[in-house]
């Protein structure tokens, strides 16, 4: 089927703390919005990714940093609405948040903020081949090809082809240890999570009152006292904190029956490391990466 660019409505998760690249990564300045690549931050990277499935986002981000999310939605052209959270919950309240900001059938792409995909076009086309499952009430993960057995990274083990074009998900693991990451390798259905999650508003939270009621109803009654402010809108503080920090994967996705994935074998980095920082400029011949002003002596 075809995807009209409206079809989808892209919901970027800003709240991310980055605390495995400190310093550069700090609580006052994440990860998302440092310039890492080109002069762009990975927040800028992936609004220009996303916009072209929709000029119009949401974004969930911490209150204190409202102003650099605006400063990126600025600089990538898009527009929409950007949701404060006045404490971090983690990403099943984040979601759950935005859900309840657009009309039940619409469909929401969530994605972190902080990750690198170079081809937008791949991402786009694997994105539009997500909407007939969506389209039906499944929830549809992005799934990335494993290249070796991580111990970092939760993987989701591919099962049976569905009539939409995606796989059913057979379970999720999470974080393995070396062993069982290299056997998950070897069985060649596991995937990388992602964390890229493409359903209609209403399947989300129908889920979530299935899986995780108390989230649900704490959401809920934030988001039926908020406040808006331009494109600003203030979930009520008080009603918020009291929610449960939960991650959707262990609220939702691991209990939910009607889980597609589509594998996704392009490029892709959470740039969770140092190392992986380090893969996103091309080295010298020494092995040596430098960015900005700098200048290796007998260096490799």
């Amino acid at each position: 089927m075809t995807l009209s660019p409206s079809s989808v409505t892209p919901v970027v998760l800003c709240g991310g703390s980055g605390t495995r690249l400190w310093p550069l990564s700090r609580k006052s300045f994440p990860k998302q919005f440092v310039p890492l690549i080109d002069g762009k931050s990975l927040l800028q990277l992936t609004l220009e990714r996303v916009c072209r499935l929709s000029k119009s986002v949401i974004c969930v981000a911490s209150d204190e940093h409202r102003f650099l999310v605006a400063d990126a939605m600025q600089a990538s052209k898009t527009q929409g609405t950007v949701l404060l959270e006045p404490v971090a919950r983690n990403t099943a309240a984040a979601m759950a948040i935005a859900a309840m900001t657009v009309k039940p059938e619409e469909l929401l792409l969530f994605c972190p903020s902080d990750h690198h995909i170079p081809d937008a076009a791949a991402f786009t086309r694997a994105v539009k081949q997500g909407v007939a499952a969506a389209e039906t009430g499944a929830i549809v993960t992005l799934g990335i090809s494993a290249t070796f057995p991580s111990t970092a990274y939760g993987y989701i083990r591919q099962g049976s082809a569905r009539s939409d074009g995606a796989f059913n998900v057979e379970g999720f693991t999470e974080k393995p240890a070396q062993d069982k990451a290299e056997a998950l390798l070897l069985s060649g259905s596991a995937l990388w999570n992602a964390g890229i999650f493409l359903c209609s508003a209403q399947t989300l939270l129908s889920a979530l009152g299935q899986h995780a009621p108390d989230i649900l109803k704490a959401c809920q009654q934030a988001m039926a006292s908020s406040v808006q402010d331009g494109s600003f809108v203030r979930p009520q503080a008080q009603a918020f904190a009291a929610c449960r920090a939960e991650s959707i994967d262990y609220a939702v996705m691991e209990h939910h029956a009607n889980v597609a994935v589509l594998p996704f074998a392009s490029a892709w980095s959470d740039v969770g490391s140092w190392n992986a920082v380090a893969d996103l400029t091309p080295a010298d011949a020494q092995g040596n990466r430098i960015h900005g002003q700098g200048f290796a002596l007998h260096s490799n």
